[in-house]
Protein backbone atom coordinates (compact mmCIF):
# COMPACT_ATOMS: atom_id res chain seq x y z
CA UNK A 1 0.00 0.00 0.00
CA UNK A 2 1.20 3.51 -0.73
CA UNK A 3 1.76 5.83 2.21
CA UNK A 4 -1.53 6.71 3.84
CA UNK A 5 -4.78 5.26 5.06
CA UNK A 6 -6.98 3.18 2.80
CA UNK A 7 -10.59 2.15 3.36
CA UNK A 8 -10.78 -1.25 1.68
CA UNK A 9 -14.45 -1.82 2.46
CA UNK A 10 -17.10 0.05 4.42
CA UNK A 11 -20.82 0.24 4.91
CA UNK A 12 -22.20 3.56 6.13
CA UNK A 13 -25.78 4.57 6.83
CA UNK A 14 -27.16 8.12 7.04
CA UNK A 15 -30.87 8.70 7.63
CA UNK A 16 -32.82 11.21 5.54
CA UNK A 17 -33.00 13.59 8.50
CA UNK A 18 -29.31 13.05 9.19
CA UNK A 19 -28.42 13.79 5.57
CA UNK A 20 -30.46 16.99 5.62
CA UNK A 21 -28.73 18.11 8.84
CA UNK A 22 -25.33 17.23 7.36
CA UNK A 23 -26.01 19.15 4.13
CA UNK A 24 -27.17 22.18 6.16
CA UNK A 25 -24.06 21.88 8.36
CA UNK A 26 -26.20 21.57 11.47
CA UNK A 27 -25.14 18.14 12.68
CA UNK A 28 -23.69 14.82 11.60
CA UNK A 29 -25.03 11.39 12.47
CA UNK A 30 -23.43 8.47 10.65
CA UNK A 31 -23.70 4.76 11.42
CA UNK A 32 -20.83 2.50 10.34
CA UNK A 33 -21.87 -1.17 10.06
CA UNK A 34 -18.76 -2.58 8.36
CA UNK A 35 -15.19 -1.29 8.18
CA UNK A 36 -11.98 -2.68 6.70
CA UNK A 37 -9.24 -0.07 7.01
CA UNK A 38 -5.48 -0.21 6.35
CA UNK A 39 -2.88 2.27 7.62
CA UNK A 40 0.70 2.28 6.39
CA UNK A 41 3.60 2.58 8.84
CA UNK A 42 4.19 6.07 7.43
CA UNK A 43 0.59 7.06 8.22
CA UNK A 44 0.86 5.63 11.75
CA UNK A 45 4.08 7.58 12.35
CA UNK A 46 2.46 10.77 11.00
CA UNK A 47 -0.50 10.28 13.37
CA UNK A 48 1.85 9.75 16.33
CA UNK A 49 3.82 12.86 15.37
CA UNK A 50 0.62 14.89 15.19
CA UNK A 51 -0.58 13.64 18.58
CA UNK A 52 2.75 14.21 20.36
CA UNK A 53 2.95 17.43 22.39
CA UNK A 54 5.09 20.17 20.86
CA UNK A 55 8.73 20.00 21.88
CA UNK A 56 8.72 16.23 22.43
CA UNK A 57 10.06 13.62 20.06
CA UNK A 58 7.26 11.41 18.75
CA UNK A 59 7.43 7.65 19.18
CA UNK A 60 8.07 5.58 16.06
CA UNK A 61 6.26 2.57 14.66
CA UNK A 62 7.60 -0.31 12.62
CA UNK A 63 5.25 -2.91 11.17
CA UNK A 64 6.00 -6.29 9.62
CA UNK A 65 4.00 -9.50 9.17
CA UNK A 66 2.55 -10.36 12.56
CA UNK A 67 4.54 -7.73 14.42
CA UNK A 68 4.17 -4.11 15.54
CA UNK A 69 7.03 -2.32 17.30
CA UNK A 70 6.57 1.01 19.04
CA UNK A 71 9.53 2.84 20.57
CA UNK A 72 10.30 6.27 21.91
CA UNK A 73 11.31 8.26 24.96
CA UNK A 74 9.50 10.42 27.47
CA UNK A 75 11.14 12.55 30.11
CA UNK A 76 14.50 11.07 29.12
CA UNK A 77 13.33 7.48 29.69
CA UNK A 78 13.17 5.08 26.77
CA UNK A 79 10.22 2.78 26.19
CA UNK A 80 9.56 0.00 23.72
CA UNK A 81 6.54 -2.16 22.98
CA UNK A 82 6.97 -5.19 20.73
CA UNK A 83 3.69 -6.90 19.81
CA UNK A 84 4.37 -10.24 18.13
CA UNK A 85 0.79 -11.44 17.98
CA UNK A 86 -0.17 -11.63 14.32
CA UNK A 87 -3.31 -9.55 14.63
CA UNK A 88 -6.09 -8.25 16.83
CA UNK A 89 -9.83 -8.56 17.05
CA UNK A 90 -11.76 -5.74 18.70
CA UNK A 91 -14.97 -6.71 20.49
CA UNK A 92 -17.56 -4.18 21.65
CA UNK A 93 -20.00 -4.94 24.46
CA UNK A 94 -21.84 -3.27 27.33
CA UNK A 95 -18.77 -4.02 29.46
CA UNK A 96 -16.62 -1.88 27.14
CA UNK A 97 -13.91 -2.67 24.60
CA UNK A 98 -12.01 -5.92 24.49
CA UNK A 99 -8.89 -6.29 22.36
CA UNK A 100 -8.02 -9.95 21.70
CA UNK A 101 -4.80 -11.10 20.02
CA UNK A 102 -4.89 -13.57 17.17
CA UNK A 103 -2.27 -16.18 16.33
CA UNK A 104 0.94 -15.22 14.55
CA UNK A 105 1.33 -16.60 11.06
CA UNK A 106 3.43 -19.78 10.82
CA UNK A 107 7.12 -18.95 10.73
CA UNK A 108 6.34 -15.36 11.78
Amino acid sequence: MAEGIRINDAAVEISSAGLEALVNRQAAAVTVTRLDLSASPEALNALLAGLTPEGQAPPSVQVSDGRLQLSGAKDGKAFALDLQVGGFRLELSEAGLRLVSQSRPPGG
